[in-house]
């Protein structure tokens, strides 16, 4: 399993889910229909196309950015999920500290030329997904090893095409370690599976009923639940610190 892939699989079942809810002709329709001008027009104005509409303009657009890339070519939405799912960052490419294989500058270079980019091009819209510890976040005394990095690059606000991956570190173990960190609902899940399995097992020496037992270890860990639930949930400020889907794109550490 590597992050390649995971995004691969992501892209694809939005692809899926697009091409079922919408005919070709439709999304033809709505991109000539609003031209890059237009839009443009309507952001100056505060104004956007209606959601439905938007979604198959993104469509179809995609599917150009693939033809002209040579697939690969992956929607924010896509990256976000996977970064979420496995508590990873992405970030521009000039925070990362992590290590670098040897092909990745002549992966830069021939993409540079093939896609005519100019040097600010190129220091400002590549990002690079991997776990924040590869980051320079904040002063690091240790070094970085064993990451699984994936270079991208902006083409806009919603598409980044895959560049260049080196490392494969995107276990079965990581996402089931990242899993509570998603949201603070999965953390309030794990807190209450640990804390019921450690109350059943010490339990277990005082309490002679199965039974007894269990109740009185559902009643400990779901009052500990939510205990840590009712402690963050108003903290927006914790909220955005704690968990992925507030910090995957984030500079900030905690």
């Amino acid at each position: 399993m590597n992050l390649q892939d995971e995004l691969i699989q992501a892209d694809r079942k939005r692809q899926q889910h697009f091409l079922s809810t919408f005919s070709l002709t439709e999304v033809q329709e709505v991109l000539l229909k609003e031209s890059k001008k237009e839009q443009k027009a309507l952001r100056h104005m505060g104004l956007s196309a209606n959601p439905i509409e938007k979604q198959k303009h993104h469509g179809l657009w995609q599917t150009q950015l693939n033809q002209h890339y040579r697939g690969e070519v992956f929607h924010v939405d896509d990256v976000r999920q996977v970064c979420m799912e496995y508590h990873m960052r992405m970030l521009p490419s000039h925070l990362y500290r992590g290590p670098v294989d040897p092909e990745f500058a002549v992966k830069v270079k021939n993409f540079q030329r093939t896609h005519h980019l100019s040097d600010e091009e190129v220091s400002k819209e590549f990002f690079i997904v991997a776990p924040a510890k590869a980051f320079e976040l904040e002063e690091r005394q240790r070094p970085v090893v064993d990451l699984d990095p994936v270079l991208l690059y902006r083409i806009d606000d919603n598409f980044f095409k895959l560049v260049h991956q080196w490392g494969c570190d995107l276990t079965l173990s990581r996402y089931v370690a990242s899993w509570k960190k998603r949201d603070l609902w999965n953390m309030t899940c794990h807190w209450f599976l640990m804390s019921f399995m450690v109350t059943m097992i010490l339990l277990g020496f005082f309490v002679d009923s199965f039974g007894n037992a269990c109740t009185l270890s559902l009643l400990i860990s779901g009052l500990i639940a939510w205990m840590y639930y009712s402690s963050f949930r108003d903290s927006p400020d914790e909220l955005r610190h704690r968990f992925s889907h507030y910090n995957w794109n984030q500079r900030w550490t905690y």
